[in-house]
């Protein structure tokens, strides 16, 4: 049986600070691995309330999201760096 927490799809790399919420996403295709990166901001409905999602952002969020998403952007250059690094190998022992 396989374990729960293996069958999630989970990000690769999740930074959340006050409002803002960055993630790396794997995607797996033929050709390779592929990075996505999620950036959104929760906000409370007042009307509905309920917690939601925007990808819209005030300008005081900038400065924080500029070090989130460094983050994103070396966790997900480091994860491509490595699966074409493994692809070079297996191709450098199959020719």
């Amino acid at each position: 049986m396989e374990n729960q927490t293996e069958s999630k799809n989970l990000p690769v790399a999740s930074w959340t600070a006050k409002r803002l919420q960055v993630s790396v996403w794997e995607r797996k295709m033929e050709k390779g691995n592929f990075y996505d990166v999620k950036i959104c901001r929760s906000y409370h409905d007042e009307k509905k309330n309920e917690w939601r999602e925007t990808d819209s952002f005030d300008y005081a969020d900038l400065p924080l999201l500029i070090e989130l998403i460094g983050n994103a952007f070396t966790v997900a250059m480091k994860a491509d760096i490595g699966a074409r690094e493994g692809r070079r190998q297996v191709a450098a022992r199959y020719p």
